[in-house]
């Protein structure tokens, strides 16, 4: 028997630097599972099918070997099987299940890539602050040398998020140090997840032809490596690098053959950056009637993609009460700053203690959870830019914290352009006179001076969703927090720009 934890620990450890070598280790190994029992068959066959993209089939195997393993608490096997759920839960864009699945790991063990994987969830969702914390731990908690594939993937995360903060030079040395971690232990030049870091560091300082060098060389990578998010992401950055350039058949054609790949990849075409791709391109073309049509679909997805992620907050909550609820032996997170890096406040961390607290303080007083939502930030960030977007948080948060801090409430920086705030002993009409005034306070916000300056005024304001509650409700936290994002949505619903308050059960 441990032969086998032995075997499948040496083929998994670097799966993906070679997706060919690694199939044939996993059929070479298909006599020893069967005799060592059906958990580990199941748990080969969920593997295989990974990486020949059949992730219904995967999970199926999967779910079956979790089965068997729950009954017998065989930590590293259920370990793999909740990573590789994760794994694709995560490829497939179902970030709540995926992160389900990475807290099981962190039940039993401080796993470098578990934690590596929850913060690329956060930088997919544009919390970069937040990914970086989370990669600077994984990079803290390696401690398999021979792992080398890992360690390049979290150096190279790293890199993103200083590219991301535009600290070039150390984005360049981290991805130096991934790409020395792959040379030396595979004599290739690199990988999809290097070159992609590495296009993006060029294109961000305007060396397009550079940019293109590495996206191209990172396309033929990707594909071969069947990292489906990379594939894309790549041939989305190659079309933007291309229009850049001036080059707009070369970006048609790119989004194009993403058009031709998105069924054969499994992977959904319709997301908002194609269409504004599109639109850019027959603007500048000046085909109008076209550019008009294809913005149109572009606002309709971020629309869409807004409704969707109002609906999916409360699920986003329930993985907070999840963390809160966990007893790992990840003392390192446990040690992480309470304070969010941009804007001073409370963070998620920071919002899982005091959930710990609210019963007591509800107990005590009646209390008011309010969400705010800074209204169409990506519409915001796509016209000004995320540094600009990034001072005007800032000055968001300053606002909400001179007209909202309460005795024994709080401020919390929850999403990338989300607030959530607690106040304590607050009835009805005081709250909505505070809301009101700290609406209208960032309504009145002057962003003509902030840094980096833009040319005119940029327009800033919050849709506020917010639920009363009396001393004693004996309601949940998540309960309260289900019914200020109904609020919230109201508010969006509304016109945006507005408070809506609502009254608990």
């Amino acid at each position: 028997m441990h032969d086998i934890y032995s075997e499948l620990k040496a083929i998994l450890r670097n799966e993906y630097v070679d997706i060919d070598i690694t199939k044939r280790k996993l059929e070479a190994l298909r006599e020893k599972t069967r005799t060592a029992g059906s958990q580990f068959e199941h748990f080969r066959l969920a593997c295989l099918n990974n990486l020949n993209n059949n992730h219904a089939i995967a999970i199926d195997h999967a779910n079956r070997a979790l089965k068997i393993v729950e009954t017998e608490k065989d930590v590293f096997l259920s370990e793999q099987i909740h990573t590789l759920l994760g794994f694709i839960a995560y490829n497939r864009g179902n970030y709540e299940k995926a992160v389900e699945h990475y807290l099981a790991v962190l039940k039993c063990v401080q796993s470098p890539r578990v934690i590596n994987n929850i913060g690329s969830i956060f930088s997919d969702m544009g919390d970069m602050h937040e990914a970086y914390r989370y990669y600077k731990q994984a990079e803290e908690a390696f401690d398999d040398p021979l792992n080398f594939r890992l360690l390049a993937i979290i150096y190279s995360n790293i890199a993103e998020c200083e590219t991301a903060f535009g600290h070039y030079d150390a984005a360049k040395h981290y991805l130096e140090l991934s790409q020395a971690q792959i040379s030396t232990f595979t004599k290739k030049e690199g990988t999809a997840y290097i070159f992609n870091a590495f296009g993006n560091l060029a294109y961000v300082q305007e060396d397009y032809d550079t940019a293109i060098k590495y996206y191209e060389m990172g396309e033929r990578y990707a594909e071969n490596e069947a990292i489906l998010v990379y594939y894309r992401d790549f041939i989305l950055n190659h079309a933007r690098t291309l229009l850049a350039k001036g080059d707009l058949d070369g970006a048609k054609s790119r989004i194009e053959r993403l058009f031709q790949n998105s069924t054969h990849f499994s992977f959904d075409s319709a997301i908002p950056e194609i269409q504004e791709l599109l639109a850019k391109i027959a603007d500048a073309k000046g085909q109008l009637e076209l550019a008009n049509t294809h913005y149109k679909k572009y606002i309709e997805l971020i629309k869409n993609q807004e409704a969707a992620n109002l609906q999916h907050r409360s699920e986003s909550i329930k993985t907070a009460v999840k963390f809160a609820q966990l007893h790992t032996q990840l003392d390192t997170l446990n040690k992480m700053s309470r304070s969010d890096v941009l804007t001073g406040l409370s963070n998620r961390f920071a919002l899982r203690e005091y959930m710990n607290t609210w019963t007591e303080i509800n107990n005590e007083h009646p209390t008011i959870i309010a969400l705010f939502d800074v209204d169409q930030f990506k519409l915001h960030n796509d016209q000004f830019g995320h540094a600009h977007g990034d001072a005007c948080l800032v000055e968001v948060a300053k606002i909400i914290k001179t007209n909202l801090s309460s005795d024994r409430g709080d401020i919390f920086r929850y999403g990338g352009d989300e607030f959530l705030v607690t106040l304590v002993g607050y009835d009805y009409e005081e709250a909505y006179s505070k809301l009101e005034d700290t609406r209208k306070a960032i309504e009145g916000l002057n962003t003509t001076g902030m840094i980096p300056v833009v040319e005119n005024r940029t327009a800033i304001s919050c849709s506020i969703g917010a639920v009363t509650a009396p001393s004693g409700s004996n309601q949940t936290f998540e309960d309260l927090f289900n019914i200020a994002d109904r609020a919230l949505y109201i508010s969006k619903d509304q016109g945006r720009n507005c408070v809506t308050i609502l009254a608990s059960k």
